[in-house]
Parts: structure tokens; C-alpha cells; sequence
């Protein structure tokens, strides 16, 4: 989906201690900044119930990156 700023993202999922996970239903992206030592700070889109937040997440998991121009 896109918005009105044109963004858009795939919900493909993340990487769990069980493995790879919620593939079609959650999108989460890094943020550069750390939470802590072991955790760091995560958008993640829901397309289940089109819901968003910002959560700190453990550096042992897997998340899309998404490259932003300066």
C-alpha cells in the first residue's frame, strides 16, 4: 500500500528465535538509534489490523532495512 507521502512497504515478515515469521502480515523497519546494548528501536507496521508502532527490538532478530537519501 502507499500513502499520501508515497511511501509504501511488503509486509515480509522478521526473523524470530523459531525462525522467519509473519511474512505477509508485519513489516518492521530498524531505526538508527539503540534502545540499549542488546535492543533497538523498530517501526513495525501490522497489515492484520492496519496498526503501527514504534517498539524497541532484540539485536538477535531480523528486520527490513530501508535506505533514506540525506
Amino acid at each position: 500500500a502507499t500513502n499520501s507521502l508515497g511511501f509504501s512497504a511488503l509486509p515480509a515478515g522478521g526473523l524470530t528465535d523459531e525462525g522467519f515469521d509473519f511474512m505477509h502480515s508485519v513489516a518492521g523497519f530498524w531505526f538508527s538509534s539503540e534502545e540499549n546494548n542488546d535492543e533497538a528501536n523498530a517501526l513495525v507496521l501490522n497489515n492484520v489490523n492496519n496498526e503501527y508502532g514504534f517498539f524497541p527490538i532484540t539485536k538477535l532478530g531480523g528486520l527490513s532495512v530501508r535506505c533514506v537519501k540525506d
